[in-house]
């Protein structure tokens, strides 16, 4: 550097081109062209694509894809030359991107694609090139933190590699300071043929024809300019100088034994917090995708979410301790705010990958020089000094109604639920039915915890006229919120089913191993076949998933709160109407659909509230229900007692039929019994004393 800085040449000349021919050998391609950064080298990667000189070529307004974490300028040269950039969600497995959202967002419109390999590691190549070739897209790769790292070509023969950045038509990097390899600043742009060549060497400096193998040719058919300043094409000046050129030609002879220092010490770093005493799953590692043998240039590190609060204090943490971090790239670029400023208002939730990435993650250096196991375990030690506390965000779906109210109330008294956040749903704020709203509510909310409630339904004998709707409905609810628990990774799933799911035909009391045994009540098909439905879709989310799914099966529930109108009502609740109104209304008879003889288990909301916060913390059996069933009387007790409360003193008229369904339904609570202990309820005179007070309190408003 010292020779070539006394030489008095400075500009580009012979150790650029020394360089260019020495760095397209290293990664085995035609041609390379050196320039003077990375990001200008993905400025002109991109000019060439869109440059009339080309036969395969960008037109104004394609669509071009980037994943959303990548850095500002895989971007911006996209806009720059007058394209429209798609953003793609990414993977938070391994930082790249997702190619299930590739596929998704190819339209029409869609004409070329920027990959950008991210911290050494790549998307599944393999599949990314097999879209590309179906779509004939155009490829620009941005590899500009994964110079060296390869990719597996030949499975059947080891060894048979291809270094990332060499798949597309033009691949970037870049040599700042901090990347594989360095010439202070400096990039390259490498190509796989002589046109595509010229082509760089043209565009990079001012557009004349100087630097073109084709030169001669050019300036013999402008014979009215002079030579030296023969402008064939549009340009730039990107050109690298001398001096960086002579530091790269040596860094080069030294990348393949750093790069595999890299690879070395991100292991070393790997083991010892992944094997550390104090390791929780507090975080997780980025994984290298399959078939990549990346030089990782970091270690990058993905807070769970329970965690993901404190990602702000960590990193302020081990910046005190002298422990360098980074974002992952700029995270969601989506977030930025430079894009709306040219018309791109992207929504960030919409790449729930990336948001993941975004607000829970970030890097540690892989660095190039060799780091012994003792530095690597006292890294560990002060990133497990810091104290981890789990944040708790609870989402109650039917939140607003007669048990979702209480299970807020319980859930705020509750020693382990202290300082969570929740959230209780009501069907105004979100129709779970549509998909679309349903995971809109779990990116904004980002639940930890989830107790589905969330149900439509009515009496028995409403239910019975429209069973296709209430089965529909309700496994939309069922499936919707299921399906988003997975994919946000919430902890738990507490899910309330019902005793519509036992067999028509059984013996009682019936326990949770005999709850499916047989048809449903004929009354009941649609509502409990989606209840049972939920409890199979539950158990088979369970089996493959990092979310625990468990159910309840309550029994019929009473309550301040919840609908006291009619068919919707809960029968307590409708008792309780027709005696208040009987006796405001002075009559003497009250009539009642069924017979008094019919026996059901009734549960006060409160005393259900109360076993729901206990099985969130507690209850983690996936492989089957828990029975939480209340004492069990007949109607017509249950009739005297509310005829009590309400001072009605008169006759009850049972009219006969089946519309409460079977005449029994009897459940076991021996396993909630050895689990929970000692069941102690609310008196039946308290809980309808309670619910008639709430009733004649909100009766002017029904």
């Amino acid at each position: 550097m010292v020779e070539v800085i006394l030489s008095n040449r400075l500009t580009m000349s012979k150790n650029v081109d020394e360089f260019e021919v020495k760095f397209a050998q290293w990664l085995n391609v035609p041609y390379a062209c050196m320039v003077n950064s990375g990001s200008s080298a993905n400025l002109l990667a991109m000019a060439a694509l869109v440059n009339p000189e080309r036969k395969k070529r960008l037109f104004p307004g394609d669509e071009v894809l980037v994943p959303c974490v990548c850095w500002s300028t895989s971007v911006f040269p996209i806009m720059q030359c007058g394209l429209r950039p798609v953003l793609v969600d990414c993977d938070p497995d391994t930082m790249n991107m997702s190619v299930a959202d590739f596929r998704a967002k190819i339209t029409p419109k869609t004409k070329g694609v920027v990959l950008v390999h991210v911290l050494g590691n790549s998307p599944p190549m393999k599949s990314v090139m097999a879209l590309v070739e179906k779509h004939e897209l155009l490829v620009m790769e941005d590899t500009c933190e994964s110079l060296g790292s390869k990719v597996t070509i030949d499975e059947s023969y080891k060894g048979a590699f291809q270094y990332l950045g060499t798949f597309g038509e033009f691949g970037t990097f870049s040599f700042y300071y901090s990347h594989h390899m360095t010439t202070g600043e400096g990039g390259a742009v490498i190509c796989h043929n002589e046109d595509d060549y010229n082509l760089l060497r043209c565009l990079r400096a001012h557009g004349w024809s100087r630097h073109r193998t084709d030169m001669v040719k050019l300036d013999r058919e402008s014979v009215d300019v002079d030579s030296r300043f023969n402008f064939v094409n549009i340009g730039y000046n990107l050109r690298p100088m001398e001096v960086q050129a002579a530091m790269g030609k040596l860094q080069l002879d030294n990348l393949a034994e750093s790069n595999e220092i890299r690879r070395v010490n991100f292991q070393k770093l790997r083991r010892a917090l992944l094997g550390h005493k104090k390791f929780k799953q507090q975080f997780s590692i980025m994984k290298a995708t399959e078939g990549c043998d990346p030089a990782w240039f970091g270690l990058a590190i993905l807070l769970d979410a329970k965690y993901k609060h404190q990602l702000s204090d960590l990193l302020s943490y081990l910046e005190n301790k002298g422990i360098e971090n980074r974002p992952i790239v700029t995270g969601n670029i989506a977030r930025q705010k430079c894009l709306p400023l040219f018309g791109y208002d992207f929504d960030p939730s919409d790449y729930p990958g990336a948001e993941i990435i975004h607000t829970r993650g970030f890097f540690l250096g892989s660095h190039n020089k060799p780091i012994d196991e003792q530095a690597a375990a006292v890294l560990a030690n002060i990133i497990f000094a810091f104290a981890f506390t789990p944040s708790k965000r609870v989402l109650i779906t039917g939140g607003s109604g007669l048990v979702g109210s209480s299970v807020k109330m319980a859930l705020t008294a509750d020693a382990n639920w202290q300082g969570a956040k929740i959230l209780s749903l009501s069907s105004s704020m979100c129709d779970l039915r549509v998909w679309s709203e349903c995971e809109d509510l779990f990116k904004k909310f980002c639940p930890t915890h989830v107790i589905h409630l969330a149900a439509v339904l009515a009496g028995t004998h409403e239910m019975s006229k429209h069973q296709a709707t209430y089965f529909m409905d309700n496994s939309a609810i069922n499936r919707n919120v299921l399906k988003a628990a997975e994919a946000y990774g919430v902890t738990k799933v507490v899910s309330c089913l019902s005793t519509a799911i036992f067999p028509a035909n059984t013996t009682y009391p019936i326990d949770e191993s005999r709850a499916t045994d047989g048809p449903v009540h004929p009354l009941s098909a649609g509502y409990g076949g989606a209840k049972r439905e939920l409890l199979q879709i539950s158990k088979w989310f369970s089996e493959n998933s990092k979310t625990n799914f468990v159910c309840l099966i309550p029994s019929n529930i009473y309550g301040a709160n919840g609908s006291f109108n009619g068919e919707q009502a809960p029968f307590v609740h409708a008792f309780i109407r027709k005696c208040v109104e009987a006796k405001v209304n002075k009559r003497d008879t009250i009539d009642c659909f069924g017979t008094g003889d019919t026996r059901r288990q009734i549960l006060f909301s409160k005393d259900l509230a109360r076993f729901i916060c206990w099985s969130l913390a507690e209850y983690n059996d996936s492989n089957e229900p828990l029975i939480v069933a209340g004492m069990e009387m007949a109607l017509d007790d249950v009739m005297s007692h509310i005829c009590k409360a309400v001072g009605f003193c008169g006759e009850i008229n049972w009219t006969g039929g089946q519309g409460g369904g079977p005449t029994q339904r009897t459940a076991s609570t021996a396993k909630l019994e050895k689990l929970y202990g000692d069941l102690k309820f609310c008196s039946f005179e308290n809980g309808v004393k309670e619910t008639l007070e709430y009733y004649l309190a909100t009766r002017s408003g029904i």
